[in-house]
């Protein structure tokens, strides 16, 4: 199944409508296809949870840019599975989340990651997380 921007924006709809997360484009998808950073589960032929990566060219970190998951499918250890497959990797991980999106946060730190910086983006305010093994 070609998992397609426009599918993987309409899991996240609600998060872009809010203005705290970018739009996902074609060609990312495809570069992390290729390097083998780009996460998907379906239920039959519905994509149900992804999750968009990249590694930092100066650091060698992995930028989570994406994850999404369906409403109808969160809590049930999606998200928690996407983050294990990069552990595979083993090189230190970095997202940044939007300061207000507490279910997110609690999320990724329960997980293990921890703060490392605030900035602003627009009228976004973004916090940094890091997470070394």
């Amino acid at each position: 199944m070609e998992i397609t921007a426009k599918e993987c924006n309409a899991l996240i709809k609600d998060e872009i409508r809010n203005g705290t997360m970018w739009v996902v484009f074609n060609p990312n998808i495809q570069k992390a296809k290729m390097k083998g950073l780009f996460f998907t589960k379906c239920d039959g032929d519905t994509l149900i949870g992804f999750m968009l990566c990249r590694v930092l060219k100066r650091s060698g970190v992995i930028s989570i840019d994406k994850l999404g998951i369906h409403k109808d499918y969160r809590h049930k250890g999606l998200g928690t599975s996407f983050l294990k497959e990069l552990l595979k990797y083993n090189l230190p991980l970095k997202l940044d989340v939007a300061s207000n999106n507490e279910v997110a946060i609690r999320f990724y730190e329960g997980f293990g990651f921890h703060k490392v910086g605030e900035k602003v983006l627009g009228k976004n305010h973004i916090t940094t997380y890091e997470f070394r093994d």
